[in-house]
């Protein structure tokens, strides 16, 4: 029994050891500012792909002629 207890003592440790590491290397990675413009770079390059591809299905087809022009008859202002 004593085994099974000090075994799940270091298992404990083990992982509040880790979690406790990898939140310190959260914070310094998040606070170095170097870090902070890659991690932007990254967000903004994901976002824009994102944006041209849900904008890319939307956006219609520039045609190579157009038409003639169509002036619409416009009403002569009154005369006073």
């Amino acid at each position: 029994m004593r085994k099974v207890l000090d075994a799940i003592a270091i298992i404990s440790f083990l992982l509040s050891g880790t979690v406790v590491g990898l939140i310190g290397y959260a914070y310094l990675t998040l606070t170095n500012e170097k870090k902070q413009e890659e991690i932007k770079e990254y967000i903004m390059d994901q976002a824009k792909d994102l944006i041209q591809d849900q904008i890319g299905g939307f956006m219609p087809d520039v045609p190579s002629v157009t038409g003639g022009v169509e002036v619409p008859d416009v009403p002569s202002l009154p005369k006073f």
